[in-house]
Parts: structure tokens; sequence; C-alpha cells
């Protein structure tokens, strides 16, 4: 018991708990980055990957593969890369459309690619929802659902 307490608020105490309070907030953080990605973090990815017409699964599974590799990997490098290059990485990000000179054509972009976003996302979980619904209660329940809502 003595020791217990002898030992707490040692320099050896104070690296150790700094030290598993780092490497759990990088945990976190790698699997936060890993979830929300791509739709395989998310468990939805199957559900499409399910529905596509190949002539051999092994093909489709190894496109459902390539794909977490693709996002993660790929191109949040070329974006982590780009940031670096263009030596923004020492202002804030957001400010950057307010800096540049054509601050007209980056508003667009930045509007045309969210719309964009919503509008795939919008399609790709009502699909979602179609499919949950067969899954769940039969697609007699699903006929009835997309005639309500096709409305």
């Amino acid at each position: 018991m003595v020791a217990i307490f002898n030992d707490v608020f040692t320099g050896t105490a104070a690296t150790g708990g700094f030290l598993g309070a780092g490497i759990a907030f990088a945990f976190n953080r790698g699997v936060n980055r890993g979830l929300f990605s791509n739709e395989a973090g998310q468990g939805s990815a199957p559900i499409v990957h399910a529905s596509a017409r190949a002539h051999e699964p092994v093909s489709e599974g190894l496109v459902a593969l390539l794909e977490p590799f693709i996002d993660t990997i790929i191109i949040c490098s070329l974006t982590g890369l780009t940031l670096l290059a263009s030596g923004v990485w020492s202002e804030k990000v957001d400010n950057r459309f307010q800096q540049a000179d054509m601050i007209v054509i980056d508003g667009y972009i930045v509007t045309i690619g969210l719309l964009m976003f919503a509008f795939s996302t919008s399609i790709s979980w009502s699909y979602y929802g179609g499919r949950a619904i067969t899954y769940l209660f039969g697609i007699k329940y699903f006929d009835e659902w997309r005639e309500r809502f096709s409305k």
C-alpha cells in the first residue's frame, strides 16, 4: 500500500500516463480516420458489393479490397502531400480559399463538390434503406415502401 502512494507522483508514473494517453489518442484518431474515410469502415460497402453483377465473385472481392486502400492510403496521402507542398500547412486550411486570388472560382468549386457529394450520398443511403427493408420485412414491404415514396 505504501509503495503505491510512493510511486504515484514520480516521473516514471507521469511518463507512463502521458505515453498511454498519447497512444490511446493516436489509436482513436486512426480508427476514426479508417471508419469515416470510406464506406468499408461503416459496414455499408458489402450491401453494394453484394448487388454487383460480376462474372466471378473473386473479382468483386478484389474491388472491395482495393476501395479502402485507394481511398485511405492514396487519396489521404496525396491530400497531405498537397497541403505540405503548397506551404499552407502553417496556415489554416479553411482560410486558404479566402486568400486566393480567384475567390469566386474557388467558391464555385467547393459548392459544386459539396452538391455532388450530398446528391450521391442521398442516392446511396436510399438504396441501403431499401435493401435493409427488404432484408428485415421481405420484398412485399419493400414494394409498398417504394410505391409510397416514389410519388
